[in-house]
């Protein structure tokens, strides 16, 4: 409910940002209300909800400018372009790209990024709650991990450690050749090495 009271809220702001969530969930209300008092009028006959519906689409067409510019600004365009709508077809669709790319990350000209200074209803969460609050860092650190220490190394380069299994010994090669893998034709010793 705060996303479509927020924009309400600030009903004729046209400066700063509004986020894509803040735009289509004011606008998903204002459909459904839109079309809550549509099917309310066709079921009735004394044109009651006809007028309420007018009174309601004048009452909100000025903060619904106000969060498409904002929506706008958003994504660095001016509020200018909510004219593109006067080209028939494809200026909604020009809109439709505007209103649905991603917004600026960061700070832009015509603002700070809503996903992290702002909230549509005008009140100030308490810290890490509410939509697009980003909790801060707990102020007792975490317990890390520390890796085991590092044993120092052999004496020798070739002498192996009690420990360790005795190392694979290797045929011979001559500098250029690669050493061969065949197999046992008769498949009782496995592979057999050549180099």
């Amino acid at each position: 409910m705060e996303w479509y009271v927020g924009p309400l809220k600030k009903y004729a702001d046209f400066n700063g940002r509004a986020s894509r969530k803040e735009y289509w969930l004011f606008s998903l209300w204002q459909f459904g209300i839109y079309l809550f008092l549509i099917v309310l009028e066709a079921g009735s006959n004394a044109g009651f909800f006809g007028l309420l519906y007018v009174i309601y689409a004048i009452g909100t067409f000025i903060p619904t400018l106000a969060v498409a510019v904002r929506r706008f600004h958003d994504t660095e365009k001016a509020g200018a372009w909510l004219f593109i709508l006067l080209i028939p077809f494809i200026g909604a669709i020009v809109m439709f790209v505007f209103l649905v790319s991603t917004g600026t990350p960061g700070n832009n000209k015509y603002g700070p990024n809503p996903l992290v200074t702002s909230n549509p209803s005008g009140l100030t969460p308490p810290t890490g709650q509410g939509p697009g609050v980003v909790s801060p860092p707990a102020t007792s650190p975490a317990p890390t991990a520390t890796a085991p220490p590092i044993p120092p190394p052999a004496a020798g380069r070739d002498t192996p450690s009690p420990s360790s299994p005795p190392p694979i010994p290797t045929p011979p090669t001559s500098p250029g050749t690669r050493p061969t893998i065949e197999m046992d034709p008769t498949g009782d010793e496995g592979p057999i090495t050549r180099g």
